[in-house]
């Protein structure tokens, strides 16, 4: 469990990550975790990107804006005829603009706008196709 502010936003983020229910299922490549690359090259990854702590308030003791991003890339093999966008679209929907998510710190992280779908984009080695999902977030604290 996490113990810093940094730490409780990307368990956050994560946590509502693993709630996602895709048909057909793709595993997750988590953060600093081990992971082997399914056959089919059909997997989802996770990459936790903070940005910037911005200080809005005077007071000395006040929160601080945290923001960043989630981003999730949809994997998928070459020419596997799926539907990599509307998968990378399902996942954006599950992180829709003001969703909130808690944490046992007592965080609130706010998902800011809905999360947007990039352009799928042709991997060579091992071949394959990516669709990043960016989802922004931001927590006072």
């Amino acid at each position: 469990m996490a113990t810093t502010t940094e730490g409780a936003i990307e368990e956050a983020l994560l946590a509502r990550l693993a709630t996602l229910v895709l048909s057909p299922a793709h595993p997750v490549a988590w953060p600093n975790l081990n992971f082997t690359k399914p056959n089919d090259n059909r997997y989802l990854e996770a990459i936790f990107a903070p940005n910037a702590a911005n200080r809005v308030l005077i007071d000395s003791d006040g929160p601080h804006q945290r923001i960043g991003f989630l981003q999730v890339n949809v994997r998928d093999g070459l020419n596997k005829g799926t539907r990599i966008t509307d998968i990378a679209g399902a996942v954006a929907a599950h992180f829709h603009a003001d969703l909130k998510l808690s944490h046992a710190l007592g965080l609130i992280v706010r998902i800011t706008a809905d999360a947007e779908v990039g352009s799928m984009l042709v991997e060579t080695t091992p071949p394959g196709v990516l669709v990043p999902v960016l989802v922004p977030f931001e927590c006072w604290a």
